[in-house]
């Protein structure tokens, strides 16, 4: 399994169908052995006697049931065997990573930026993409953090505005404060006087 994860998807199929198609090479050329004898025992039946026909053709009958239930054992025998190889194989190399960063892609979507990629070591496409996704989410991150920068220092820019806005009007008031004050000492000295 371990040399199916550095192959690509593609190659990856092609393998498994290879070894499926010798698989059932190797049950075709059992078939063709058996089909093979069972001719061989339908030649020897031809120049003997009526007695001894009935034996080469209960051999031949014996032989092809053999074989029928062979063929059979080895179908379902194959069948199993590619279940229960192919379906494992499919979805630890295939399907299980596959889910895995479609929920990291999800998450990361949904702003966590913490998430820990896994995959990027592999070869094949499913590498690649992880390897996509981990550069997707520095850069989330990155873009973060220069929007945090960006929205402290506007931040900082509103609080100088207001405080700027907040010592004009201190000013305005002194002026106006220090004027009243002027007044106020000016009339108080003409009363006195």
């Amino acid at each position: 399994m371990l040399f199916m994860r550095n192959l690509s998807l593609g190659a990856g199929l092609v393998v498994r169908q290879l070894l499926f198609l010798t698989l059932m090479v190797f049950m075709g050329a059992a078939a063709y052995v058996g089909v093979v004898h069972l001719r061989d025992l339908t030649v020897v039946t031809s120049p003997v006697s009526p007695t001894q026909a009935l034996a080469v053709l209960s051999l031949a009958h014996d032989a092809a049931n053999s074989l029928a239930i062979e063929l059979a054992i080895g179908t379902v025998f194959s069948a199993l065997l590619i279940l229960c190889v192919s379906v494992p194989t499919m979805n630890a190399t295939i399907s299980a990573p596959i889910k895995l960063i479609a929920r990291q892609m999800g998450d990361l979507a949904n702003g966590d930026t913490e998430i820990d990629v896994h995959e990027t070591d592999r070869t094949d496409e499913i590498g690649d993409i992880s390897r996509a996704l981990a550069v997707l989410r520095d850069a989330v991150r990155a873009n973060n953090m220069l929007t945090a920068e960006i929205k402290a220092r506007d931040d900082r820019e509103e609080r100088l505005r207001r405080e700027a806005a907040i010592r004009e009007k201190v000013e305005h008031y002194s002026v106006d404060l220090s004027a009243a004050a002027a007044k106020l000492g000016d009339m108080t000295r003409r009363m006195a006087a």
